[in-house]
């Protein structure tokens, strides 16, 4: 269901003020700074019935030119899926049926637009979701780990050969040693496949195709690492950090990939975008959102030119204390902001291969 549109002028996103300095030629920055602006001007603003409480996983499907997420911890009874129509502008509300509780993430499939693969705590499900149906039915699980298995399945990647990946939540920080970090849901075999450990407290991640790295937002660190990804092996590389939040109490929320291999990522308790180059670890840019508490970013469109944001009401002040509800009025909202980088549009969502 479509609630609210409309343009936000009064908070003006602060892009940092050494752009220019960092580019080595006074025509790119000049055509930088202007999209720049263009962008700060031209935030969309899409509210939903009630507010986003932790709204994650984006994806832009470019088969029907829709973003889907979903608000990982809405009540049951309310819309846990959202689907944003390109071609109408409009924010639809989808409420699951059969389900004793709500997705952390959800991916098209390969095989069929209206079929979903979604994470549920410890099972992988198929999810049937007509095109901008109000409505959408949990089907079968694909697969489920053991209750002996550690980490509750939680955010998700597809990866260029269309393998699934998963992070895998550990208890707390202080598990992170003895617990697995990510696995790849074996879709014929049914079992998913550990394969990252020992353990992280992921927050996003992020998938570069053209140079097979996978990036991770890590909470407990907090930091950006990138792992390489070996496609014929089905294995990763050891880590490198990309980028370290300071002091640790700012930690990442969400990540997106562009073109030419940087990164956007949301900070959850300061409504800010970074953009950073992953080679040299500078950041080059930050967006500054109208809510407080960014819980998720991507790149969607049909040009691939635009940066999706998703703020929630529910956040922590660091890793698993100190629960909040924000007040803030930009908080709980999708927001469209125009890339302020043309060379360096984004790249479209990769369905699971499910066959």
């Amino acid at each position: 269901m479509f609630v609210e549109n409309r343009k936000v002028f009064s908070a003006i996103p602060s892009i940092c003020s050494n752009t220019c300095r960092i580019m080595p030629k006074l025509k790119e920055c000049l055509v930088i700074a202007f999209m720049a602006n263009f962008a700060a001007s031209n935030i969309q603003e899409y509210k939903p019935r009630n507010p986003l409480r932790f709204a994650q996983q984006i994806f832009w499907d470019s088969r029907t030119n829709v973003a889907i997420f979903v608000d990982s911890i809405a009540a049951v009874k309310n819309p846990s899926i959202f689907q944003f129509d390109w071609e109408t502008k409009r924010l639809y509300e989808t409420t699951l049926k059969k389900s004793s509780s709500v997705p952390s993430f959800c991916v098209p499939s390969a095989s069929d637009t209206d079929l979903l693969i979604c994470g549920f705590t410890n099972c992988t499900s198929y999810v049937s979701l007509p095109h901008l149906s109000p409505e959408a039915v949990r089907r079968e699980d694909v697969s489920c780990r053991s209750p002996t298995d550690s980490g509750i399945i939680d955010r998700a990647v597809t990866l260029s050969d269309g393998l699934l990946l998963v992070s895998l939540h550990p208890g707390n920080c202080d598990t992170l040693d003895t617990e697995s970090a990510a696995a790849y849901l074996d879709l014929k075999r049914h079992c998913y496949v550990d394969v990252i450990s020992p353990g992280f407290f992921s927050n996003g991640f992020a998938f570069d195709s053209k140079t097979n790295t996978l990036f991770m937002a890590d909470d407990c660190l907090p930091a950006i690492v990138a792992y390489k990804y070996d496609d014929r092996k089905k294995t990763f590389s050891k880590s490198r950090i990309v980028y370290r939040f300071v002091p640790a109490k700012n930690f990442p929320s969400g990540l997106a990939v562009d073109q030419c291999g940087n990164l956007y990522v949301g900070e959850q308790n300061k409504g800010r975008v970074y953009y950073i180059d992953t080679k040299s670890g500078k950041l080059l840019e930050t967006i500054k959102v109208p809510g407080t508490h960014v819980s998720d970013v991507a790149i969607v469109g049909p040009k691939l030119d635009h940066l999706a944001v998703v703020t929630g009401i529910d956040y922590t002040d660091t890793y698993g204390n100190n629960q909040y509800t924000s007040s803030h009025p930009g908080d709980g909202k999708l927001y469209l902001i125009p890339l302020a980088r043309p060379r360096c549009l984004g790249t479209a969502g990769t369905s699971v291969a499910d066959v």
